[in-house]
């Protein structure tokens, strides 16, 4: 408070622009209207659902129907928005944040909503043109403008990008094949009896799976990729889709004393053990109260 007694305006710094800050900033402006919000995001475009990239990469819905905001979203809610500017270091000491330009910004209040991104397989090969990944806006602008010369596609993991990516790709006469390192799809999600029934449903499509083999390599040879697996054999492919799971984006507080785990740690209401710093969405570890573990 001031002498006369009137709020004193705080700064909330949000690093994100996923439903998770789109909700937060909501809720600021519930219950403040003349706070200051400034929202960085890594990426250049308005919030999106991630979730509804393989429909878009499938043509079921347009491009415009992936996003969550436009820009009368964050005037209406007097955001100060830093688009394709990825945040690298958090000070939570001197209560600072610094950009990839090296712009510092300062903070009252942060949450740090950065998300996850595709995990790397850490093998030879994987950044060769014609390898995808599919997590963002660009992820799906790249396997659409490519999608026109895919007839064989090789997809790596059984998860649950894996399979919607093969969903998305999936039409009669493309040749598709699932590389899964464990003995069924899904192996994170369902029972082996579930995970059956989803075999039966891919294999019908015309797709084959290849079960407990894993990628080693992925070269270049003439026009396509040779993939080459754990098994000795090798695939042909026009592309490579890589949907192996993904890991929360933890770096920017790796160097600071926000507790970590595999996600920023956090408690019931989202608060790190730093004060005036939280934690939401993917990047976030929270307790689950009904089986008392620590998932992401």
């Amino acid at each position: 408070m001031n002498q006369q007694g009137s709020r004193i305006r705080q700064r909330h710094l949000i690093i994100g622009n996923s439903a998770a800050a789109l909700n937060a900033v909501k809720a600021i402006r519930e219950n403040n209207s003349t706070d200051h919000i400034t929202l960085v995001s890594a990426e250049s475009h308005y919030a999106y659902s991630p979730v509804l990239l393989p429909y878009y990469v499938s043509k079921k819905i347009k491009r415009s129907a992936l996003f969550l905001a436009d820009e009368s979203f964050y005037q209406q809610n007097g955001v100060e928005l830093i688009l394709g500017n990825p945040a690298t270091r958090v000070d939570p000491q001197n209560r600072q944040v610094t950009l990839a330009s090296n712009d510092i910004l300062e903070y009252d209040n942060l949450l740090i909503a950065t998300g996850s991104s595709p995990k790397a397989l850490g093998i030879p090969g994987e950044d060769l043109a014609g390898v995808f990944t599919l997590k963002t806006v660009d992820d799906a602008d790249n396997l659409v403008k490519a999608a026109a010369g895919m007839e064989d596609i090789v997809i790596i993991g059984g998860g649950l990008i894996g399979l919607q990516a093969a969903n998305a790709l999936y039409t009669a006469g493309r040749n598709i094949r699932i590389v899964i390192g464990s003995r069924q799809p899904l192996s994170r999600n369902v029972d082996p009896s579930c995970a059956e029934n989803v075999c039966q449903g891919i294999r019908e499509c015309g797709m084959s799976i290849l079960f407990e083999t894993h990628a080693v390599s992925i070269k270049k040879v003439k026009n396509k990729l040779s993939v080459e697996l754990s098994s000795n054999n090798t695939l042909e492919a026009d592309a490579v889709i890589i949907g192996k799971g993904v890991s929360p984006n933890v770096q920017l507080v790796a160097e600071s004393e926000i507790e970590v785990n595999q996600g920023i740690i956090v408690d019931q209401t989202m608060r790190t053990n730093v004060p005036n710093v939280f934690a939401a969405g993917d990047v976030a570890e929270g307790l689950n109260l009904i089986t008392g573990e620590r998932p992401v």
